[in-house]
């Protein structure tokens, strides 16, 4: 049985584990993990070949972020969001 179907772990796995770290930079990560953590996703992000895929990735983490009202990345900035409560 092969365990891995081709395009699996770039569809599903990937995305996976970008929303994932994007979590744990959000809810527990120093700011200097932060930065760290958010260079590697956006290196992670640009790899994504499916623009779909990779717009629907983006608005869940703004989503996330912004229900955390942290930051956002946006062209390799990060920018902090105000939280609107």
């Amino acid at each position: 049985m092969e365990i891995s179907v081709p395009g699996f772990i770039h569809k599903y796995c990937t995305p996976n584990a970008i929303l994932t770290l994007s979590e744990y930079l959000t809810d527990y990560a120093s700011e200097e993990v932060k930065l760290k953590g958010w260079q590697v996703i956006d290196i992670k992000m640009n790899e994504i070949t499916d623009s779909v895929l990779a717009h629907q990735l983006k608005e869940k983490i703004k989503g996330l972020l912004r229900v955390r009202g942290t930051c956002i990345f946006n062209n390799n900035i990060l920018i902090k969001l105000k939280h609107s409560r």
